[in-house]
């Protein structure tokens, strides 16, 4: 497979965003990794098919969590991004 990129991600991340999102594509990521990505059509690199063969279920796991993590972070910082455009909204009387 190739180092292609696929809306600005590498496969990997791909595929733990998509782990972290979705519960069954977590368990099939979990059971059967290089199957998961062959299946959904997430393209990896040769670096990216040897992570993901050689490291064990609990650590695969434990990157998942981190990207629910940082997908949680990431939810909560648009948010406060739109209160504080809302908040300096010129409909409220405040310029920007």
């Amino acid at each position: 497979m190739s180092d292609e990129v696929r809306g600005g991600e590498q496969g990997l991340e791909q595929l733990l965003r998509l782990a972290a999102q979705d519960s069954l594509f977590r368990r099939e990521l979990l059971d059967d990794p290089l199957n998961a990505a062959a299946i959904w059509r997430i393209p990896l690199c040769p670096s990216e098919e040897a992570t993901l063969t050689g490291v064990s279920q609990e650590r695969l796991a434990g990157m998942i969590r981190a990207m629910q993590d940082t997908l949680a972070e990431e939810r909560q910082r648009r948010r406060e991004e739109q209160e504080g455009r809302a908040r300096l909204s010129p409909s409220r009387g405040i310029r920007p």
